[in-house]
């Protein structure tokens, strides 16, 4: 997931970003954006990128841009499968920006190599959690420079939702009949099958057995009786919060910054079950043509403080270097619900991969919900 609209997690994207790839869907998949005149000292780049449309800006790695004097040429991705069937058949870029949730497949396929971590200045203000997450490494190898998190939870109306009924925050608020035909869902399938898991203490959310998969079936008809629908629109989910014609919805950081700054009063969940968490970050592929100097340049832009502060005022996100948070106000880290970072991400459930055998069970689960049966 990403992203938004934010763009965007795959095996996993939160698929955030699924409904910010309107640039690939038209056909824009591969220009260049050259914003900025280059500075007369400036070095020439050679670099491409694999990214979201909304991350391809100057604000999000100011020290690259300081060097090289634009941005580099980029084509865009509209989720992490996309991306990876582009690179399987032949597409060169130098690097990409997935989820650490299928950063094992991009890696057992041959098409990205280990980062040294040495080249990389900031690396060692980056969060510990963020840092030591599965998927970030292998063995004693680095396969992905971690840059933003974000997550997918509950988002509500202050206004509309009784305060008794967010006092032990849950996912469960979905299934609350007194908002009947006034709450919604995501149609991503993690988003949707993952907090009914974690409402019935699953063992493992990413690899149910057939029993508890039938579980789950039984708690999603029930949420399915109490839903106005299933969103597949960011921007009608946005619209409904902020009409009133919803009350709760699920939806990501970036709804909750673009509600926030509309004045709709409305609050971001932490459930008690847990809040769904991804991490994205760059990888360096195996097919790019640009110089290692200018990949790793590009990260550690990625990864430094005003990078951050960007992600996080701009977009709503958060961000992996840990320093970040000291250059935003308070104030607007508590709207965000990003006050507590180390919090977040400790008591965050971080997507993994969840192998296709069963997610093929999933979705069939799902589709039988949503007709019925």
């Amino acid at each position: 997931m990403k992203r938004r609209i934010s763009l965007p997690r795959h095996s996993f994207d939160p698929s955030r970003r699924r409904f910010n790839a309107s640039m690939a869907a038209l056909g824009l998949a591969s220009i260049s954006l050259p914003m900025g005149i280059r500075p007369a000292m400036a070095q020439q780049t050679n670099l491409s990128v694999m990214t979201y449309t909304n991350y391809h800006v100057e604000g999000l790695i100011p020290g690259y841009i300081a060097k090289y004097g634009s941005l580099p040429d980029a084509s865009f991705m509209s989720d992490d499968e996309d991306a990876l069937q582009k690179l399987r058949g032949g597409f060169t870029t130098d690097t990409a920006h997935p989820n650490t949730s299928s950063v094992g497949r991009w890696r057992d396929a041959g098409l990205i190599k280990p980062i040294d971590t040495s080249r990389l200045p900031n690396w060692e203000n980056l969060f510990d959690v963020v840092k030591n997450l599965k998927g970030v490494s292998e063995g004693d190898e680095t396969f992905i420079c971690p840059t933003g998190w974000g997550n997918a939870s509950i988002i509500y109306r202050t206004d509309l939702v009784d305060p008794e009924d967010v006092e032990d925050p849950s996912w469960a608020l979905l299934s609350n009949p007194k908002y009947r035909g006034r709450v919604a869902a995501s149609t991503v399938l993690e988003d949707l099958v993952l907090p009914a898991a974690l409402q019935l203490d699953v063992d493992n959310i990413f690899a149910m057995t057939d029993e508890e998969i039938a579980e789950v079936k039984q708690l999603l008809k029930r949420q399915h009786e109490n839903l106005r629908n299933y969103w597949s629109s960011i921007t009608d989910m946005e619209q409904g919060l902020a009409s009133g014609a919803l009350v709760a919805a699920v939806g990501w950081n970036t709804s909750v910054n673009s509600l926030k700054k509309q004045g709709i009063p409305v609050a971001y969940m932490q459930p008690k079950e847990g809040m769904l968490t991804w991490l994205d970050g760059v990888v360096h592929t195996t097919q790019g043509n640009a110089s290692d100097e200018e990949v790793y340049d590009y990260m550690n832009a990625w990864i430094a403080p005003e990078a951050g502060q960007h992600l996080i005022e701009e977009i709503g996100y958060g961000h992996s270097n840990k320093n970040s948070f000291d250059l935003v106000s308070s104030q607007r880290l508590v709207e965000l619900g990003l006050d507590d970072p180390i919090g977040n991400l400790n008591k965050g459930v971080f997507y993994e991969e969840i192998e296709g055998r069963i997610r093929e069970k999933y979705s069939r689960m799902i589709e039988e919900v949503k007709a019925g049966f």
